[in-house]
């Protein structure tokens, strides 16, 4: 009897999903969008708190990267979970906006979560969570009843 055994190494979904992940971050950090229908679905979504309405398409991601890098934006991650075709990120970002004259003047920073799905190996869509009382309590602005 002949038995032949083959290895054959599985592709682990972190494989699959980093460098489109990686791809992403770099878009957020650079505002270089070269190669973005390479890794977001023509029909992506991005879905923010507190109503997750959606803003979709590329192109709407692309007025979203200029608007933010206007400001110095930068994201940095802090935890990536990965699992079938769902990447559950904690990072942490920041920003600079301008005070009232329009010179960039008040550096805020915050935290929050994302959910990105995954559909034929590219970004579906984000659903973002962050703290939007810390973020307004950093500009100056304060809850009232």
């Amino acid at each position: 009897m002949l038995l032949i055994l083959s290895g054959c190494k599985e592709t682990s979904t972190e494989e699959v999903f980093k460098p489109q992940i990686d791809k992403y971050l770099a878009f957020w950090n650079t505002g270089n969008l070269a190669g973005v229908e390479n890794v977001l679905c023509q029909d992506f979504q991005i879905r923010e708190v507190p109503d997750f309405k959606p803003a979709e398409g590329i192109e709407s991601f692309k007025k979203e990267m200029q608007q933010l890098h206007s400001m110095g934006f930068w994201l940095k991650l802090d935890e990536v979970i990965y699992a079938d075709s769902t990447v559950t990120v904690r990072w942490t970002c920041g920003v600079t906006y301008p005070d009232n004259t329009g010179t960039p003047k008040i550096p805020v920073q915050g935290r929050g979560i994302s959910l990105l799905h995954f559909r034929d190996g590219k970004i579906h869509d984000e659903w973002l969570a962050y703290d939007n009382k810390s973020w307004m309590g950093q500009l100056g602005y304060k809850m009232v009843k």
